[in-house]
Protein backbone atom coordinates (compact mmCIF):
# COMPACT_ATOMS: atom_id res chain seq x y z
CA UNK A 1 0.00 0.00 0.00
CA UNK A 2 1.37 3.45 -0.93
CA UNK A 3 0.82 6.44 1.33
CA UNK A 4 -0.14 9.15 -1.15
CA UNK A 5 0.52 12.03 1.20
CA UNK A 6 4.12 11.05 1.90
CA UNK A 7 4.89 10.44 -1.79
CA UNK A 8 3.71 13.99 -2.47
CA UNK A 9 6.27 15.31 0.02
CA UNK A 10 3.99 16.39 2.87
CA UNK A 11 1.89 14.85 5.60
CA UNK A 12 -1.51 16.62 5.71
CA UNK A 13 -3.11 13.80 7.74
CA UNK A 14 -0.12 12.98 9.97
CA UNK A 15 -2.18 13.50 13.12
CA UNK A 16 -4.71 10.88 11.96
CA UNK A 17 -3.13 8.06 9.89
CA UNK A 18 -6.58 6.49 9.36
CA UNK A 19 -7.48 9.47 7.16
CA UNK A 20 -4.34 9.27 5.00
CA UNK A 21 -5.23 8.48 1.34
CA UNK A 22 -3.78 5.19 0.13
CA UNK A 23 -3.62 3.12 -3.06
CA UNK A 24 -4.05 -0.64 -2.99
CA UNK A 25 -2.88 -2.81 -5.93
CA UNK A 26 -4.26 -0.50 -8.63
CA UNK A 27 -2.56 1.30 -11.44
CA UNK A 28 -3.34 4.90 -12.23
CA UNK A 29 -2.37 8.52 -11.89
CA UNK A 30 -3.11 11.04 -9.20
CA UNK A 31 -2.82 14.78 -9.54
CA UNK A 32 -2.99 16.96 -6.46
CA UNK A 33 -3.62 20.69 -6.56
CA UNK A 34 -3.23 23.10 -3.71
CA UNK A 35 -2.47 26.62 -2.75
CA UNK A 36 -3.84 29.60 -0.94
CA UNK A 37 -7.65 29.98 -0.82
CA UNK A 38 -9.28 32.31 -3.31
CA UNK A 39 -9.84 35.83 -2.01
CA UNK A 40 -13.52 35.63 -2.96
CA UNK A 41 -16.41 33.23 -2.51
CA UNK A 42 -16.60 30.53 -5.16
CA UNK A 43 -19.79 28.65 -6.10
CA UNK A 44 -19.77 25.14 -7.53
CA UNK A 45 -22.88 23.64 -9.16
CA UNK A 46 -22.98 20.58 -11.41
CA UNK A 47 -19.93 21.01 -13.71
CA UNK A 48 -19.64 24.75 -13.24
CA UNK A 49 -17.56 26.99 -10.97
CA UNK A 50 -18.33 30.71 -10.74
CA UNK A 51 -18.47 33.69 -8.38
CA UNK A 52 -22.21 34.42 -8.51
CA UNK A 53 -25.48 32.60 -9.21
CA UNK A 54 -25.84 34.78 -12.34
CA UNK A 55 -22.53 33.42 -13.67
CA UNK A 56 -23.65 29.84 -12.91
CA UNK A 57 -26.92 30.42 -14.78
CA UNK A 58 -24.97 31.88 -17.72
CA UNK A 59 -22.61 28.89 -17.79
CA UNK A 60 -25.61 26.53 -17.82
CA UNK A 61 -27.20 28.46 -20.70
CA UNK A 62 -23.93 28.33 -22.67
CA UNK A 63 -23.59 24.58 -22.00
CA UNK A 64 -27.13 23.89 -23.17
CA UNK A 65 -26.59 26.00 -26.32
CA UNK A 66 -23.29 24.24 -27.11
CA UNK A 67 -21.22 27.42 -26.63
CA UNK A 68 -17.99 28.08 -24.74
CA UNK A 69 -17.41 24.46 -23.69
CA UNK A 70 -15.56 21.89 -25.78
CA UNK A 71 -17.00 18.64 -27.03
CA UNK A 72 -16.26 15.35 -25.28
CA UNK A 73 -15.53 13.18 -28.29
CA UNK A 74 -14.59 10.02 -26.36
CA UNK A 75 -18.01 9.76 -24.67
CA UNK A 76 -20.19 7.39 -26.75
CA UNK A 77 -23.57 8.82 -25.69
CA UNK A 78 -25.32 12.08 -26.43
CA UNK A 79 -24.28 15.28 -24.72
CA UNK A 80 -25.68 15.39 -21.17
CA UNK A 81 -28.17 18.14 -20.36
CA UNK A 82 -27.47 20.24 -17.30
CA UNK A 83 -30.25 20.00 -14.71
CA UNK A 84 -32.39 23.10 -14.17
CA UNK A 85 -30.66 25.70 -12.00
CA UNK A 86 -32.44 27.65 -9.29
CA UNK A 87 -30.34 29.84 -7.02
CA UNK A 88 -31.04 29.22 -3.34
CA UNK A 89 -32.12 32.05 -1.10
CA UNK A 90 -29.13 33.47 0.73
CA UNK A 91 -26.61 32.30 -1.88
CA UNK A 92 -24.14 35.14 -2.20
Amino acid sequence: MTNLASTAGFEPFASDPARTPTLDAIEGRLTGLGGLPFGETILMWWNFVARTPVEIAGAREDWMAGHRFGEVSAYPGRRLDAPPFTARAGAI
